[in-house]
């Protein structure tokens, strides 16, 4: 995890820390937004891996040429 992901996880948690005081959130809300929060994070690292699956097929191929 890079400093940038660090900070947005943790300002992602503090919102949603602040959120569950002001609007009086159960267990389950709060369940719920970290789950949202942990399914977000994973679609970014899904698309980023296909990212550099794709950049390194793209220097495989050029590299095999």
């Amino acid at each position: 995890m890079d400093i940038q992901a660090a900070s947005e996880f943790a300002r992602k948690m503090r919102n949603l820390s602040r959120r569950a005081v002001i609007f009086r959130y159960d267990r389950q809300a709060i369940l719920k937004e970290i789950n949202d929060i942990a399914k977000n994070y994973e679609e970014v690292a899904d698309r980023l891996e296909m990212e550099m699956v794709e950049e390194m097929e793209e220097e495989w191929t050029e590299n095999s040429q």
